[in-house]
């Protein structure tokens, strides 16, 4: 009885939550048809679905608890809102899944330069469509790592489950940090780095650090089931940041970490 309550009220708020952000009845039917059905044991067949929002904006998917889950997280629940007053100018999105994040943060702050890194090239392109038109976006097909290379990507069924193995020789391109920050960034501050990349944070803050030199804010969802987040949290405090945990700014704030200045 308690799971059955639990699901009731959790469709309840997804209901809610898209009459609240799309723009038309059309939409909402959309999308809330395809969560019951995939709540219902329904099958993803990943066929291409678009909605458009309040905003006027448009948002492509997949029928896929991947593409779903995200939307609700980040549109409905905003969970990218960042535990303090910023007003990034450059934004880089690392694990940028369908472009979600970065469309929601374009939405809040208008960047002047926002760079998506996406491993996954079903994922990437999709991220692009729901990019395109804004200004000042560049999506890169490519995982995010310590040195630059080439690594294994395993995808997963739920499409923001796929992993990097850094290990493993594979085809799926790894740029670093100082191969952005010297290409398509110019050298330019980062005012906000978004990290999601199912445990490859482990590999990304390992070592070559340097780089944290030029950013301002981070925003993350480490993945303590699948790395040591304690040394992750330690590493990046060494280079002068200051740790904020996830919850305790507000009930949903999630883990981030702000660039300590001098009084």
């Amino acid at each position: 009885m308690r799971r059955l309550t639990t699901a009731l009220q959790n469709l309840v708020r997804d209901v809610v939550g898209w009459w609240r952000i799309t723009g038309d009845l059309g939409s909402w039917w959309r999308v809330v048809a395809d969560i019951v059905w995939l709540k219902m044991g329904g099958k993803a067949t990943n066929s291409q679905r678009s909605i458009r929002l309040n905003d006027e904006s448009e948002v492509h998917y997949r029928l896929n608890k991947g593409d779903l889950w995200s939307m609700r997280e980040v549109l409905c629940d905003e969970c990218y809102r960042f535990p303090g007053d910023i007003r990034p100018e450059v934004v880089v999105d690392l694990g940028g899944n369908i472009g979600l994040t970065s469309l929601w943060l374009h939405k809040q702050f208008r960047p002047r330069k926002t760079v998506v890194l996406e491993p996954s090239p079903g994922n990437a392109e999709l991220a692009s469509k729901n990019l395109s038109g804004l200004d000042g976006v560049v999506v890169i097909d490519a995982a995010i790592g310590s040195t630059d290379g080439y690594a294994h990507f395993a995808a997963a069924e739920e499409s923001n489950k796929g992993a990097v193995s850094f290990g493993e020789t594979g085809s799926v391109r790894v740029v670093s940090m100082n191969t952005l920050l010297n290409g398509v960034l110019m050298n330019e501050r980062i005012d906000l780095l978004k990290v999601d990349i199912e445990g490859g944070e482990a590999e990304l803050f390992s070592k070559n650090l340097e780089w944290l030199a030029n950013v301002e804010n981070i925003i993350t969802e480490l993945h303590p089931d699948l790395i040591d987040v304690v040394s992750i949290r330690n590493a990046v405090c060494s280079q002068g940041f200051r740790h904020i945990p996830a919850g305790s700014a507000f009930e949903t704030n999630m883990e981030a970490f702000v660039k300590n200045r001098p009084l």
